[in-house]
């Protein structure tokens, strides 16, 4: 319970006493008084002691409570704060994807251990080749918007929980991708992902038609294998890349894993 809400609880309660007092002393004045008088002069010391004690523990219980809600305040205030920074240092706050250390330690730590299992996940490479026309042209906060927009686009295409997209450290170009199912599945969702991808970079990134600048996407898959590793997997991946820009066309090449 927060500090205010213990506040409005004692406030409330002895507003409520107040209100029973003054009625009952203007409605029964005379025989209150008489009940007073015989009952409160009758007391022995020993009974103003124990009442002393009585109101005394009282006062202290809504004392600690009023400390431990502002304790327990405190604490939430701590918790939230403590999530931002998680947040903040699982998020690549350019693109709004998960940062690159997030998506190594997700991979080792749990897509791998998956695969042992039986779980089937493809990972993908995407680079983006033309975003250094965009700084040269535009200037590097029209880069930094479209790295914002295109991180929202590659993020709709996350499907689910076990799914994950990331951007490449300060690399402004290159994107990841783990998705479930085997690289068959990749194929289609790397086409469709390239097509879809292009055509909102053509049609509705206003920076980028002002300026006549055609982004192009040439990819890399390779399967999550049971005993793979984030490196392993990254060097097939940075190899398919290097052989699917040989390819004039836009392409993916898969790497089969270990």
């Amino acid at each position: 319970m927060r500090r205010s809400h213990i506040t409005w609880l004692v406030g409330s309660l002895a507003t409520v006493a107040l209100a029973a007092i003054g009625v009952s002393a203007t409605v029964f004045s005379n025989e209150l008084n008489a009940l007073v008088r015989q009952h409160v002069f009758t007391l022995d010391a020993t009974h103003w002691i124990l009442l002393s004690l009585v109101v005394v523990a009282f006062l202290l219980i809504l004392l600690f409570a009023y400390l431990n809600a502002g304790k327990n305040e405190r604490i939430d205030e701590l918790e939230a704060r403590n999530r931002d920074l998680v947040e903040q240092l699982e998020t690549d706050t350019k693109s709004g994807l998960s940062s690159y250390d997030f998506f190594i330690r997700k991979f080792d730590d749990e897509y791998v251990p998956a695969a042992r299992e039986g779980s089937v996940f493809s990972v993908l490479m995407i680079d983006i080749v033309g975003f250094k026309s965009i700084n040269d042209t535009l200037g590097h906060d029209a880069g930094d918007e479209a790295i914002s927009l295109i991180g929202g686009f590659l993020k709709s295409f996350v499907r689910g929980k076990r799914d994950l997209a990331a951007r490449y450290g300060e690399a402004a170009d290159e994107f990841f991708f783990i998705i479930s199912g085997d690289t068959a599945a990749l194929t289609g969702f790397t086409n469709r992902l390239r097509r879809e991808l292009e055509q909102e970079c053509t049609e509705n990134f206003e920076l980028l038609k002002s300026a006549g600048i055609v982004l192009k996407f040439w990819s890399s898959a390779t399967s999550v294998s049971e005993n793979d590793s984030w490196e392993k997997a990254k060097t097939r991946l940075t190899k398919g890349l290097v052989q699917a820009k040989d390819i004039p066309t836009e392409s993916t090449v898969i790497i089969a894993s270990d």
